[in-house]
């Protein structure tokens, strides 16, 4: 699968593009920055000399969709910061992946009271799947659409669904 990072440039970015680069499924083709480009990548980030030499792409509408073998975008952008861009995608018919915060709950409600703000696209967080495949393949693989959750809910979530599951322990019996 071609695949696009987006966000390339910070701590997140730079270690994805280490992980899909050894994957076996995924060819990174684009990467792209809202604040560096028309560098390598590589030269920013010594550790990804011989991995990616890839150019940075400015981050805008007319480059994101300009190569259209690139099926699926991993968004690696701050909090906040993705919300446009993931409507643009999924419009267009991408897989996208974002590993902010922005589509990571099911309902607005939900989103606003956990972030104090209004969620744009609230029809989007009822279609997204949850990035864990251990819990969530089907949904996964039926999406467009994936959040990915951040490290701390993903060990506890790990380790207690299958206790949750076979109903081994209470959900009111557990603090985190």
């Amino acid at each position: 699968m071609e695949i696009a990072v987006v966000g390339a440039t910070g701590y997140t970015g730079v270690e994805l593009v280490k992980y899909l680069s050894n994957h076996p499924h995924f060819h990174i083709k684009k990467i792209f920055s809202s604040s560096q480009f028309g560098v390598r990548l590589a030269d920013l980030e010594p550790s990804l000399d011989g991995i990616c030499n890839l150019t940075l792409e400015a981050l805008n509408s007319e480059n994101l969709l300009k190569d259209s073998s690139v099926s699926a975008f991993f968004l690696c952008q701050p909090h906040g910061t993705s919300f446009e861009l993931v409507k643009k995608l999924v419009e267009a018919g991408k897989i996208v992946v974002d590993l902010s915060a922005d589509f990571r709950f099911s309902n607005s409600r939900l989103y606003e009271k956990t972030y104090n703000v209004t969620h744009p696209y609230p029809e989007l967080l009822e279609k997204k799947a949850y990035g864990i495949p251990e819990i969530f393949k089907s949904d996964i693989v039926s999406s467009n659409l994936i959040a990915n959750p951040g490290c701390y809910p993903t060990s506890i979530i790990i380790p207690l669904y299958p206790l949750i599951e076979k109903k081994l322990v209470e959900l009111d019996n557990i603090i985190v």
